[in-house]
């Protein structure tokens, strides 16, 4: 439901609630719905500030993601340096919707920003350790072994391999049934009921 319409739903029981002569028994009720109804607009508000900061962050965490894929990938590393990229991939993956991001390859400006990273990092290595989350993230960051991508609207859309191959399987449904209508057409023809 919208926050407009939840906001009104809450207003109007508010009203029924503030008017005399109501019965016990509805106060009640509508009580129970003022309450339902604020959880619903709580949980609406932290569902949109979610989408607007996924949107906003979404670029710069692609980006940052890509960048320590390939630092990763690349033979250069030590087992510590190597320890340090994942620590911040996994960062990335599982920094939640609703905060605010805070870049882990650039110096935040300020000191409540390094701290919050910090303990977030802190906190995902403990996690890292303990088996919790993957401690090899770029194995599933960017995979493409999946032949079904999500979009957007919620459809699916498959690669152009795997509809070559639906394309083929039709092909060989249609010469099927091109025959079977050439066997149709030559029992047409013999058939006494057309003479």
């Amino acid at each position: 439901m919208a926050i407009s319409k939840i906001k009104a739903a809450i207003r109007s029981n508010e009203r029924l609630l503030s008017k005399k002569g109501v019965d016990e028994e509805t106060k009640q009720a509508a009580n129970r719905k003022l309450q339902g109804l604020t959880y619903s607009l709580n949980k609406a508000k932290e569902d949109e500030l979610s989408r607007k900061m996924s949107t906003r962050y979404h670029k710069i965490k692609f980006i940052e993601k890509r960048k320590l894929v390939r630092l990763i990938k690349s033979k250069k590393n030590s087992p510590e340096k190597l320890l340090e990229l994942r620590l911040k991939l996994n960062y990335i993956i599982h920094h939640p919707a609703h905060l605010k991001y805070i870049s882990v390859l650039n110096k935040p400006s300020n000191d409540a920003d390094v701290q919050a990273r910090q303990s977030r990092l802190d906190h995902l290595k403990e996690k890292m350790e303990d088996g919790s989350i993957s401690s090899t993230p770029e194995t599933n960051v960017f995979n493409k072994k999946s032949n079904t991508t999500k979009g957007s609207n919620g459809g699916t859309s498959t690669s152009k391999r795997d509809d070559d191959s639906d394309d083929d399987d039709a092909d060989k449904a249609d010469d099927a049934d091109d025959a079977d209508d050439a066997d149709n057409h030559s029992n047409l023809s013999n058939d006494d009921f057309f003479e």
